[in-house]
């Protein structure tokens, strides 16, 4: 059996949550070879995870397809004309598939931010998501949806049945957790358990701006709080830029820039809490990671934060400010132990290899039906 890995999609470094997925997903299947199976990976460049070809495990380079037009004419075009000499079944990890290949494909879709929340995307991408999703979806043998909540989101928007889908959670706890320290908390002079954390927080979906006004109300309130807000993320546009520059006018929120897996590890380590209250999420992969290093979680009580974060949460409204506020206060004047507790409890319905193998599982018996 020979499957091909679409993995045109991903520019490494820049894609975080589905980079994370998708390295989570195929990775194992690089490390270990798995019985009667050839993998063909198709990227605009190695993973940084790749040490090379094997002979189970091989790789086509198209550069140019970093580019979303350049992608278009690859995956609608070059595919369909030379794949199905080469494969059995496409496995298409990001949201898009091939419309004219003639093998059965699996896709995933982790979201449905085209519909929801198309100006997080912007335009072109929104345009381009709308038309190829439903259409290459239909196509698939089988989709793969990361929760319940996208599952209904696809089947709502894309016109997918219940029979063609299959929920297959995301995992969360794939960082090492090991003692060695960062310079970040010494950089800014932060004490352990001194501040609260967010990460991704210049995007609109992450709600920035009543995060900001809870915290401003909350050190308000209580002036005698020592406590701080660390913002990780990347800077791009000039609306995050606007939000930065909003931060400067709050006492106590920093911005620690885009952080690194050891200096993220540090935070949850070490913070009071993940401040997570999105507008939106596919699956919410910071939930999980907070909770396998013990670190206490707000998040919203929309989409599917609530069906992954499980009891091991502070649930709040994510358009009140005073709900966040609340969420801050009770961080730091009530014991966190039992929300911790829950949250260790709740990681064992989540497992980045059970998530890879039954992904494996779908390709597999796909093709067998084939």
């Amino acid at each position: 059996m020979k499957i091909g890995i679409n993995a045109l999609y991903i520019k490494w470094g820049v894609n975080a949550g589905t980079e994370t997925y998708f390295t989570n997903i195929v990775k194992p299947w690089y490390e270990k070879k798995s019985l009667n199976i050839e993998f063909i990976m198709y990227c605009n460049d190695t993973p940084p995870w790749w040490q090379g070809e094997k002979k189970y495990f091989r790789i086509k380079l198209f550069p140019r397809t970093k580019s979303l037009k350049n992608r278009l004419f690859i995956e609608q075009v070059i595919f369909p004309i030379t794949l199905s000499k080469n494969i059995n079944i496409l496995f298409n990890p990001g949201y898009v598939g091939s419309l004219f290949l003639k093998v059965p494909q699996v896709t995933t879709i982790h979201d449905g931010f085209a519909w929801v929340y198309p100006n997080e995307i912007g335009l072109l991408r929104s345009i381009y998501w709308k038309v190829f999703i439903p259409l290459t979806a239909k196509k698939a043998k089988k989709v793969i949806a990361v929760s319940k909540n996208t599952a209904n989101d696809i089947e709502k928007y894309c016109g997918i049945t219940k029979d063609n889908l299959e929920v297959i959670y995301e995992g969360g706890a794939h960082f090492v957790s090991s003692d060695d320290k960062t310079d970040l908390l010494q950089t800014y002079k932060i004490k352990s358990k001194s501040f609260f954390h967010c990460i991704g927080f210049f995007k609109e979906i992450k709600n920035p701006m009543r995060i900001l006004k809870a915290f401003e109300k909350f050190k308000l309130s209580h002036p005698s709080l020592n406590t701080k807000l660390l913002l990780a993320g990347h800077i791009g546009g000039k609306r995050a830029n606007d939000i930065l520059e909003l931060t400067k006018t709050i006492d106590d929120v920093i911005y620690v820039g885009r952080v690194s897996d050891n200096e993220l590890v540090e935070l949850y380590k070490n913070s009071l809490g993940l401040i997570f209250p999105s507008l939106y999420e596919g699956f919410g992969i910071p939930i999980i990671e907070a909770q396998s290093f013990g670190c206490p979680v707000v998040t919203s009580n929309i989409s599917a934060m609530p069906e992954v974060a499980g009891g091991g949460a502070i649930i709040v409204d994510p358009l009140s400010i005073e709900e966040i506020e609340n969420a801050f206060y009770e961080l730091v004047t009530k014991s966190s132990n039992k929300l911790i507790s829950r949250g260790f409890d709740n990681l064992k319905r989540f497992s980045w290899k059970k998530a890879s193998q039954q992904t494996l599982e779908v390709l597999k018996s796909t093709y067998n039906y084939e």
